[in-house]
């Protein structure tokens, strides 16, 4: 992930998280032996609309991180029904229209509000998208994530004030066809 400001943000498998800022010669490196960093594979990094840096791990869930002070790693805690749910995180996409966090876990995709700081279950049937990984947010609002049987596509601009879910279709595949 690259910062407004020039940092490079690399998450390495088993390594961590590692940080590059514009003018260094080398990485700064966050592991669980240094920093609170929840696990040693970083698989998913973004940022959200206040600088906060948005860690996913394989293994040990989200972290977030204030970019300018990326020493202070705090763990995404969520409640005790979605917590075993994001053990293993293959996508974070930043929501501007919605001011969330898409977070595309081994074990579904679920939208972490950010005004009321909860982890939702955004649209019917979403803990059956299993193995999300890559993730694209289009100009006219859509959400692209890739799972281990397809694509799912998540119309952002769908949800509307007072409804609890948004549109979503799930494009499943097959390899013979």
């Amino acid at each position: 992930y690259a910062s407004s400001d020039g940092t490079l943000w690399v998450g390495v498998m088993e390594g961590g998280l590692c940080c590059m800022r514009p003018g260094s010669k080398g990485f700064v490196h966050y592991r669980t032996d240094n920093s609170a960093l929840p696990h040693n594979s970083v698989s998913a990094i973004t940022a959200d609309a206040k600088g906060n840096l948005w860690i996913g791990t394989w293994g040990g869930g989200v972290a977030i991180a204030n970019a300018k002070q990326p020493n202070n790693i705090q763990r995404l805690n969520v409640d005790g029904e979605h917590q075993p749910l994001l053990t293993f995180i293959g996508v974070l996409a930043y929501d501007r229209i919605n001011e969330g966090m898409w977070i595309g876990a081994n074990e579904g995709l679920f939208f972490y509000n950010l005004n009321t700081r909860s982890l939702e279950d955004p649209f019917p049937d979403c803990r059956n998208i299993k193995g999300c990984i890559g993730s694209l947010v289009t100009k006219d609002g859509q959400l692209m994530v890739g799972c281990t049987r397809g694509m799912v596509t998540v119309e952002l601009k769908s949800r509307s004030k007072g409804k609890r879910f948004f549109k979503a279709y799930h494009n499943v595949y097959k390899l013979d066809k």
